[in-house]
């Protein structure tokens, strides 16, 4: 159902492939492969091949503790800012699938991606009311 990392699948056209096909997320972890130097920034991380193949992701942090990230959100401002392409509906699409992809019981998955999609739907309620 997952796979842990997955930083170098962009590497593997096949395994995106069978990634895609049989709907196995990837983890993806930007500020950990930037601290860990995998990549020289969140505008350099594989991530962005990942979501403009349609291979599914989960945006995760790694070890937040060690790093003393207080979490996630850190990881979505990041990946939201650096990317190019991805709006404010791509980010709120990549942490819906997160839940999709997270390792809850689905009846579990299901209440919490209810509750996120209400709070979601409530801040860009307040995003367009501040931009008016």
């Amino acid at each position: 159902k997952r796979i842990g990392h997955g930083f170098s699948l962009p590497q593997h056209p096949l395994l995106m492939e069978i990634c895609k096909s049989r709907q196995i997320a990837v983890e993806c972890c930007p500020i950990s492969n930037e601290l860990l130097r995998y990549t020289a920034s969140t505008m350099s991380h594989p991530l962005s091949i990942l979501l403009n193949y349609n291979v599914p992701v989960s945006l995760s942090c790694d070890d937040p503790q060690f790093f003393g990230n207080p979490g996630l959100s850190y990881d979505f401002y990041q990946v939201f800012t650096a990317s190019d392409t991805l709006d404010i509906i791509g980010l709120g699409d990549l942490a819906r699938k997160s839940f999709g992809f997270s390792m809850m019981e689905d009846e579990e998955r299901a209440t919490e991606i209810a509750k996120f999609d209400i709070q979601f739907d409530q801040f860009l309620d307040l995003v367009i009311a501040s931009s008016l």
